[in-house]
């Protein structure tokens, strides 16, 4: 939810700042949607989280109906459960064009439904459909890196041409020109770690060996400095892990790609960690997690 507001609030106020609304619209709102954004994480410890001075703006269209659509639902489990269903894949005639960033929190949407159209697509669809993966965040694609990190201008969506890689798949399924699209792999992935893109026809690649892992405890996992150990050997009969939720001091949501240290000595949180790795691996597909709670 908060994350929501967030969004829509940053997404209002850049448009007021380009023009996009009047300059009385402009002068009411920026400095409002500005004091808001300035103190959004205070305003994240308001309780009931859905009466939250930022979700309360009145008279700015935009921010009005996305926020009331939302506020609407806030304890409707139907509603997401509808809102985050992947669509109807044998509904779709033409290809789609999949583009996400590694840590992009819609990548297991893109990829979702690029393997969806693999399995329940048409011909067509089957044929032209493309999935290109980069080591980037949210809405980051033509800048290299992520974050904290950051690969080089080889990484970026620009250096490799996906602004033509567009035009190319429009060209051939809107204009109908054969410039051979369907004749080139389906997916180009940036690898982390070797920092270089790779071409594939599957994904995840066929050569890609499935592991395993187990989370383990003595029922202290809270924090880096407790007893989680993440490993290839199944359980014992194991303690559970436990932690208290507070949700006045809730526990912040970082980037992908950045420094998680400062959260995992929380004692809010459970840290698994493994041993050192003994050679370089690498890790190509979408984790799975299978997680038991009470």
């Amino acid at each position: 939810f908060s994350s929501h507001i967030g969004w829509i609030l940053s997404m209002a106020l850049a448009r007021l700042k380009k023009g996009w609304y009047t300059e009385q619209t402009a002068k009411e709102y920026i400095p409002v949607i500005e004091e808001y954004l300035k103190n959004l994480k205070e305003q994240l410890k308001h309780l009931p989280i859905r009466d939250m001075p930022a979700a309360q703006i009145k008279g700015f269209p935009a921010i009005e109906e996305y926020t009331t659509h939302i506020l609407e639902n806030f304890d409707n489990p139907e509603y997401y459960m509808r809102e985050g269903k992947l669509i109807n894949f044998e509904d779709v005639q033409v290809p789609v064009f999949g583009l996400a960033g590694w840590m992009d929190t819609t990548r297991n949407g893109v990829v979702d439904h690029y393997l969806g159209f693999l399995k329940h697509g048409n011909d067509v669809v089957k044929q032209g459909q493309k999935l290109v993966l980069g080591p980037w965040g949210h809405g980051a694609v033509l800048n290299p890196g992520s974050s904290e990190m950051d690969f080089g201008y080889e990484a970026s969506g620009k250096d490799i041409g996906v602004q033509e890689m567009m035009i190319d798949f429009f060209d051939r399924y809107v204009k109908g020109i054969r410039n051979g699209w369907e004749e080139r792999p389906p997916v180009k992935i940036f690898v982390i770690g070797k920092n270089i893109w790779r071409d594939e026809w599957e994904f995840p690649p066929k050569r890609a060996e499935k592991l395993e892992m187990y989370l383990h405890s003595e029922g202290a996992a809270n924090s880096l400095d407790g007893d989680g150990v993440l490993n290839f050997q199944p359980p014992d009969d194991e303690p559970c892990d436990s932690y208290d939720y507070d949700p006045k001091n809730p526990v912040p949501t970082l980037p992908a790609m950045t420094d998680h240290r400062v959260v995992q000595k929380r004692g809010d949180v459970l840290v698994y960690t493994s041993p050192p790795l003994e050679k370089m691996i690498e890790v190509t597909g979408l984790p799975k997690l299978i997680l038991h709670v009470s």
